[in-house]
């Protein structure tokens, strides 16, 4: 029980940061327009977190999703309204399972870019699409193993996410069903 009300927590403040979020000034490096450079094959090396994977050597952050840090690192503190270290470790450590099992190592995906390809640390900006035509960022949040993190320019699929998260919140889903 302690848990969900943590994870609502998470919830409204994460709504209060995608609010804030969308006056943020962008950060990253545009792709250029009419690029046909968009789209990109690699196979997936490594799942870092929830939302992080090395794919051929490059370290992807999947657009559009936050999942809970699954290691103690600084970005574990904008996370603390899902309760004490210890918890968020927890959680991130489930969503990362999840997301070993979606794409183990080896798997071949596909990489999309939106307008910016890399985030301010230097990380490859995509959504992620499986062998089987589905969307991993969208099944990660649709089966509730990460919240919404829409972070303009980068928005093509943020109706689509929005779904998603409405549907796994509703259905409780992964980290809303404990």
């Amino acid at each position: 029980m302690r848990l969900r009300g943590k994870l609502l927590r998470l919830f409204l403040a994460l709504i209060v940061l995608v609010s804030l979020s969308c006056n943020r000034e962008s950060r990253g490096k545009p792709v250029k327009e009419g690029s046909t450079d968009h789209y990109e094959e690699c196979i997936v090396e490594k799942v870092i977190d929830g939302d992080t994977i090395v794919c051929s050597g490059k370290r992807v952050r999947l657009i559009g999703i936050d999942a809970p840090e699954s290691t103690i690192n600084p970005h574990i503190e904008k996370q603390r309204s899902l309760g004490d270290v210890e918890t968020i470790i927890k959680i991130g450590k489930i969503a990362k399972k999840f997301v070993k099992n979606l794409m183990p190592v080896g798997t071949r995906v596909k990489l999309e870019y939106d307008v910016e390809k890399y985030d301010k640390y230097g990380r490859v900006l995509a959504y992620v699409w499986l062998p089987n035509g589905e969307m991993a960022n969208e099944v990660i949040v649709r089966e509730g193993y990460a919240m919404l993190l829409t972070i303009p320019p980068n928005v093509k699929y943020e109706k689509r996410l929005k779904k998603a998260f409405k549907r796994a919140v509703e259905e409780r889903r992964g980290l809303w069903g404990m």
